[in-house]
């Protein structure tokens, strides 16, 4: 419901819990979408909401979403932590997508 999605804005650790649900429950799409209409309401997002959609991704193999919203992740003024190289590490180290893991070990070695 968009009315608490706006409410998100005030508490947003129950955004965290919602998104991170979502992806435990492999509902995925649906995670990112939420992060997406989140943006689209401008509520605030934080590299929390971005790990609980990532946090899951290896176990239904959509590691591509997880790589594609570490790379948004500066557009969206969100700077990546640790967690969410791990996550993205973490999907497509599963799906054997090693020249992806080593870009972003390079990467992150690069960034400090």
């Amino acid at each position: 419901h968009l009315e608490d999605i706006e409410s998100w804005s005030n508490q947003p650790k129950l955004a965290t819990v919602a998104i991170g649900r979502l992806a435990r429950e492999g509902r995925h799409e649906l995670a990112f979408e939420v992060l997406h209409v989140m943006r689209s309401s401008r509520a605030a997002l934080n590299v929390f909401h971005c790990n609980a959609a990532m946090s899951n991704c290896r176990r239904s193999q959509v590691w591509p979403r997880a790589y594609e919203l570490l790379a948004a992740m500066p557009a969206l003024t969100v700077s990546p932590d640790a967690v969410s190289y791990n996550s993205v590490l973490d999907a497509c180290g599963a799906a054997s997508c090693w020249r992806i893991v080593g870009n972003l070990l390079a990467r992150m070695i690069k960034n400090g």
